[in-house]
């Protein structure tokens, strides 16, 4: 097992390339832990928006989604993401928000990603039999503003499991169906092959899959 210390003062610091909405909705959250538990790693966190931009950053490990078509990379899956639509209270109190047909009477958040594609058409097929369509529509560029505007009470987004789970813990947003989707992709951690067992990126890969991998 690596050890809580690392040497070489020269090299600790670990620079993550990561996705906006998970580093803010995920990881930040979860990050005082490993920071207490290896305070020799010094860590630096670069956001980014699309996959076809991160990899062209200096990075030692990339937390991104999705199917990986970097050659060089070792990839390490998250669990796999379940979707499924959340709002907030208030919004749900003063709708008419009672069965996914009633959706097509609601303002829709939709997300506008290169990386991470709309599941909303895949839910609508999978929640109902009847052909949904959205009336009025907010679109945004990213997952992380459309989880905002709902917890503002803008309207009804499709959230993922991963990044909303603590706004439901906190009664920030809720589920007014009991129906999720199960996707076959989801966030994953990459390295390039030759920085796969340095210490540091060991270290916080373990740690990391530990909270979010798919027996966490």
């Amino acid at each position: 097992r690596a050890s809580n210390r690392v040497s070489n003062k020269g090299t600790n610091t670990l620079h993550i390339n990561c996705l906006t909405a998970f580093a803010v909705q995920c990881l930040l959250p979860a990050l005082p832990e490993f920071c207490a538990a290896y305070p020799d790693i010094d860590i630096r966190i670069t956001p980014v928006n699309a996959a076809e931009k991160a990899v062209h950053y200096d990075f030692d490990i990339g937390i991104w989604y999705g199917i990986n078509t970097t050659p060089g990379l070792d990839v390490f899956e998250f669990a796999n993401d379940v979707v499924f639509p959340v709002c907030s209270p208030n919004y749900w109190n003063g709708s008419t928000l009672k069965k996914p047909d009633n959706l097509s009477e609601q303002t829709i958040l939709r997300s506008l990603s290169p990386l991470i594609e709309d599941d909303w058409p895949s839910w609508l097929q999978h929640a109902s039999p009847s052909k949904i369509s959205f009336k009025k529509e907010i679109f945004f560029d990213g997952l992380l503003l459309s989880v905002q505007a709902a917890i503002h009470g803008l309207g009804v987004c499709l959230g993922r499991a991963q990044l909303v789970q603590k706004e439901l813990d906190a009664g920030r947003l809720i589920e007014p169906f009991n129906v999720r989707l199960h996707l076959e992709t989801g966030y994953h951690i990459a390295c390039q092959k030759e920085k796969t067992e340095i210490t540091k990126i060991k270290i916080f890969r373990e740690w990391i899959l530990s909270k979010f991998g798919p027996s966490s």
